[in-house]
């Protein structure tokens, strides 16, 4: 019963779907949590993680371990500097395209859309990314903006040797350059601030995401990303996250989406 309580709480703040990581993850995470905490009830650690925003989002952190690194899935950043350096821009002289990424970890995805557009010439100050995570740790990371050999999987490392700088052995610290045209917020995508502050977004990554969430969430968050986008914009999803939910939208938003919508 103490177990359905944490996974009761989890879908209804967050939106996880405890099948999506599974039942005997989410005991090994309360587990490990309580050690950590010399807790030994785990009725009297419910009571904890439900009342405790630090403990909720310290269990986040070890119920979902993110899988990320610079250029996961290179194509669709080729696909975002198309879009807003050869059509957005040229559309719109002199305004600065807003781009989002949702979750956005530890700050892989939101500085590659930075150094995407940046290599290709785009100005600094034509652009600007907001980078949302439920994850506090994960944030604290990505403002550090050092990262290990683990984040650098792609072939080509042109990228690492222009906007990067050994900060040690084994890690690399990222130029200001590019971390200044990222801010990152702590927000998931159900918070009623982030749709009621926020501007339209030209530009949306929110790649798997939905995966986590059963198919009423899904379709509520994807409601949530259609109020965030922009008429004409362009949603960036996982191959697996192209489901039937998408229909009903704009057309110049499906075709978009089929277009643009790399995996990851």
């Amino acid at each position: 019963m103490s177990q359905q309580k944490i996974e009761s709480l989890l879908k209804q703040r967050i939106g996880l779907n405890p099948s999506s990581v599974g039942s005997v993850t989410i005991e090994h995470a309360v587990r490990k949590r309580m050690s950590s905490g010399g807790i030994e009830d785990i009725t009297r650690y419910v009571e904890l993680v439900s009342e405790s925003q630090k403990e909720f989002e310290l269990l986040i952190d070890e119920v979902v371990v993110p899988e990320t690194w610079f250029f996961r899935s290179a194509e669709a950043f080729d696909s975002l500097v198309r879009y807003v350096r050869d059509e957005w821009l040229l559309q719109n002289p002199g305004k600065c395209c807003r781009l989002l990424s949702i979750p956005c970890s530890s700050g892989e995805e939101p500085y590659s859309m930075a150094m995407a557009l940046l290599g290709a010439g785009v100005p600094a100050g034509s652009f600007h990314i907001d980078a949302v995570d439920v994850s506090q740790h994960n944030l604290h990371n990505a403002k550090k903006a050092i990262y290990g050999n683990g984040s650098f999987r792609s072939q080509d490392l042109k990228f690492r040797d222009r906007y990067f700088s050994r900060n040690d052995e084994h890690h690399y610290r990222l130029h200001r350059s590019v971390s200044s045209v990222v801010s990152f917020h702590h927000a998931n995508l159900f918070d009623t601030d982030l749709m009621r502050d926020a501007a339209s977004y030209q530009v949306i990554f929110c790649r798997n995401l939905l995966i986590y969430f059963d198919r009423s969430t899904q379709v509520r968050a994807v409601s949530v990303l259609r109020g965030l986008l922009d008429a004409e914009g362009v949603l960036f999803m996982g191959h697996a996250e192209t489901g039937s939910f998408l229909k009903g939208w704009h057309p110049s938003i499906a075709d978009r989406h089929g277009e643009r919508s790399e995996g990851g």
